[in-house]
């Protein structure tokens, strides 16, 4: 019988990190803001910009030398290592507040321009600006906010009867 339970613990335990990274704060909300890199000029070889989960900021350090990100008022932000990435949501790259009315005559549903952005740095004492912009899409309705509840609960039926089956054919082959 314990090991009956231990069974339906462990498959329980298979389900709560499932259910737990659903709130990763590293997943992005879909707000319908957008932020696209367009630029770093100059170029400076070994420095990669992109954005991630639509509202964060990734810079990746190739070059062997460390790489500085300015605040707004030009002061040291962050500093990132030769070889290192770093993704952060910065105020300058995102929106929160609603978004900007449709143009005249547009409709509801198409993208619309927000605003342009700069992020300003120092890559081995050579300045560079990240120059990016931001968009309004309007989110998709995705009918409850991801996966149904059936496919969850199959998910979990699942892997309890393969548990179950595992055990019962482990109790077979142990002697008695």
């Amino acid at each position: 019988m314990a090991r009956w339970v231990a069974v339906g613990v462990a498959a329980l335990a298979l389900l709560v990190p499932a259910h737990a990274a659903a709130h990763n704060p590293g997943v992005g909300i879909p707000t319908g803001y957008v932020a696209t890199v367009s630029a770093v000029r100059p170029n400076i070889v070994g420095l990669r910009a992109t954005t991630v989960l639509g509202d964060q900021l990734a810079v990746s350090n190739l070059s062997r030398r460390p790489v500085v990100i300015l605040d707004p008022n030009g002061r040291p932000f962050m500093r990132i290592p030769s070889g290192r990435t770093k993704t952060w949501h910065d105020t300058r790259v995102v929106e929160t507040g609603p978004p900007p009315l449709p143009r005249r005559a547009a409709a509801a549903s198409e993208p619309r321009f927000v605003k342009n952005w700069t992020i300003r740095g120092r890559a081995g004492g050579r300045s560079f600006a990240i120059n990016g912009f931001l968009g309004w899409v309007p989110p998709r309705e995705s009918g409850g906010g991801g996966m149904p509840l059936a496919v969850w609960i199959g998910g979990a039926a699942f892997l309890l009867a393969l548990s179950v089956a595992a055990a019962w054919l482990l109790e077979r082959r142990t002697p008695a």
